[in-house]
């Protein structure tokens, strides 16, 4: 069902908007068809599991908002630690090419406006389907939710086109998908993965548009394989474990629910 829906989806809205994207920027399609996963997942939970689709959000049955805003912060933290270790570890940045030029206003802006609508909805897609629904499906037939965790952080890495090209992106996306995983059972919820990758993804592709480099072939990322993979899983593992512990330790102070009431 949720196969079905998502093709539906891409049929129905992704195709149409992204021939109308193309015609205004050079993005990459693989946000636009992503996204559809999010209406799929929410249609597949409600239709055919007979739930209220606010249970993939969380145990509460709810986005729950504050602890979003939160999770925002923490991320904040996560993209500075990030940054900073790249800036001081790496001779060739991963987000755009080295000698890259500023493209102008004129033609930063309507990428710009564009990525601050998609991205959100494109990794909220992807943290519905792999920290949401996958993990849900895993969890009502095994005790350990740790198959679940690596088994989506496996799927989740493979479905980027950098990851199927080039070990460091394979690792890189593998260690976020088991530390996005992680926090959504020790949170209850998608809330800690969802403001990361949101502001990742706009960390990351809003310089590769000022740019000129959002581009169906590299994803917004330039060459992964030639960025030293030691230097850059480095940067990631320490604003990773900078991010969870901020996330654990907010948890505790907000006393979050990990588990339904019902």
């Amino acid at each position: 069902m949720l196969a079905c829906a998502y093709l539906v989806f891409q049929l129905v809205l992704a195709l149409p908007l992204t021939l109308v994207l193309r015609r205004i920027m050079n993005l990459s399609t693989i946000s636009v068809e992503l996204t559809m996963g999010l209406p799929a997942t929410l249609l597949a939970a409600w239709w055919v599991q007979r739930r209220p689709i606010g249970s993939l959000s969380s145990v509460a049955g709810h986005l729950r908002r504050g602890w979003l805003l939160a999770c925002v912060g923490a991320a904040v933290s996560y993209l500075a630690v990030l940054l900073i270790t790249w800036a001081m570890m790496l001779d060739q940045s991963p987000v755009a090419p080295s000698g890259a030029d500023w493209v102008g206003w004129q033609r930063f802006l309507v990428p710009a406006v564009v990525l601050a609508i998609l991205v959100p909805f494109d990794a909220a897609a992807q943290e519905y389907v792999f920290r949401g629904w996958l993990l849900q499906a895993f969890g009502a037939y095994l005790r350990s939710p740790w198959p679940g965790i690596v088994i989506s952080a496996a799927l989740f890495s493979l479905m980027h086109p950098a990851a199927r090209q080039s070990l460091p992106a394979a690792v890189y996306y593998g260690v976020f998908g088991i530390v996005t995983g992680a926090l959504t059972i020790r949170t209850g919820g998608v809330e800690a993965g969802l403001a990361l990758h949101t502001l990742h993804n706009l960390v990351l592709l809003m310089p590769a548009a000022a740019v000129g480099f959002v581009s169906t072939s590299t994803s917004g990322q330039a060459n992964w394989a030639e960025v030293p993979w030691l230097q850059l899983s480095v940067g990631q593992v320490t604003a990773l474990a900078v991010f969870t512990s901020l996330v654990l330790w907010l948890a505790r102070r907000r006393d979050i629910a990990i588990t339904t009431s019902r």
